[in-house]
């Protein structure tokens, strides 16, 4: 049922409290809200008034007025261009008082004992034609209201379309000046970004990828396009994985916060490489609204630093040798001080060191 329908002012008058009673809990079982049931008929015309109802059921036998005086009564104040339903209950079904009833302005009858679905569909029905007539009776003073507000908006459109013509060619000629600067900045920006040692990324705060620079695919092997959408962490490294995530975390709850961090990302090739990322906070900037990620590749910067740790390793290992060496003078011991060095150099376990006999060529 439609809110209107819902919302539909019943009066309900009959001379008996329990068929009030039934038509009260009829209705309401049907969804309408706004009912009004009374026993005394000498009320209807001043509620007519108060209440103001949109459908009256209206008992044909009472004490003190019966249901055609109530009629004729009500037929003196209710406007001839108005409808206002009004369904009599009676059980007289003779042609005589239907006629009454219908001369005296009834839409309807009901025939007591009451048949409740007959009863709500009829009330329905009388329902929808009162609002159809309403909005019938109203459409011609809305026309005339919408042709008088069109035609002062046609007149102050015409007053002002010398004016908004001349303003439309300006906006036209400085969007075309707008366009051609915006294209050159796009391209610029574009050569940048295909071109440039870093690359960027846009990470949503639903951790997704919004957006990857062309140089993603020089970096990572990966087709910009290809990454959108994608969760960054199935591709870093499950040993740093929970310190990228600490940090994400970090930054997300701190707008405007920038951190830098090194960890591993699988190239497109399947191997690890190691990424060095600037993350700035712009989730508060509506035309970013992302976590921004400036990266580069510094694989060879970490093998070469492994590198410098191993030689550096290995030199202090020879000359932690030839220190112990120095200082001794007894075969076995340095023999025994080479192999530790060497166990120690190699990363080994243990070392051995035999002695080579040139004259008889042994071991």
């Amino acid at each position: 049922m439609n809110t209107k329908l819902k919302e539909a002012r019943i009066l309900i008058v009959d001379d008996q409290e329990a068929i009030v009673a039934v038509l009260e809990s009829l209705l309401a079982r049907e969804g309408y809200e706004r009912t009004l049931g009374i026993t005394d008929s000498r009320q209807v015309l001043k509620l007519y008034t108060d209440y103001q109802p949109d459908l009256i059921l209206l008992d044909w036998l009472m004490p003190h007025m019966d249901g055609n005086v109530v009629l004729e009564q009500l037929r003196k104040v209710i406007p001839s261009d108005s409808y206002l339903p009004i369904l009599v209950l009676t059980a007289d079904i003779t042609p005589e008082v239907r006629q009454r009833a219908l001369s005296s302005g009834a839409k309807d009858f009901i025939t007591k004992p009451i048949d409740v679905i007959e009863v709500a569909l009829r009330i329905r029905n009388l329902l929808e034609t009162r609002f159809l007539h309403l909005q019938i009776q109203n459409r011609s003073q809305v026309l005339n209201e919408m042709v008088v507000e069109r035609t002062a908006e046609l007149s102050r459109a015409n007053d002002e379309l010398t004016h908004a013509n001349a303003q439309l060619r300006t906006e036209i000629i400085e969007r075309r000046q707008a366009e051609a600067a915006l294209a050159v900045r796009e391209e610029h920006f574009r050569a940048l970004t295909e071109n440039a040692p870093d690359g960027i990324v846009l990470l949503g705060v639903e951790g997704k990828l919004k957006y990857a620079s062309p140089s993603t695919t020089r970096i990572l092997g990966y087709p910009s396009e290809g990454v959108v959408g994608r969760d960054p962490a199935e591709l870093t490294h499950p040993d740093d994985l929970p310190a990228v995530l600490n940090i994400l975390n970090e930054v997300l709850q701190n707008p405007g916060h920038t951190a830098t961090l090194q960890y591993r990302f699988q190239h497109a090739d399947g191997s690890w490489h190691w990424l060095e990322s600037t993350i700035t906070n712009l989730v508060a900037v509506k035309s970013v609204e992302a976590l921004v990620f400036n990266y580069r590749d510094i694989t060879d910067r970490k093998q070469a630093e492994a590198r410098i740790v191993q030689e550096t390793a290995r030199a202090e290992s020879l000359l932690n040798i030839a220190s112990r060496l120095n200082t001794q003078l007894n075969l076995e011991t340095v023999l025994n001080t080479v192999c530790e060095a060497a166990a120690q150099a190699l990363n080994t376990p243990a070392a051995t060191v035999y002695l080579y006999d040139a004259a008889s060529d042994l071991l």
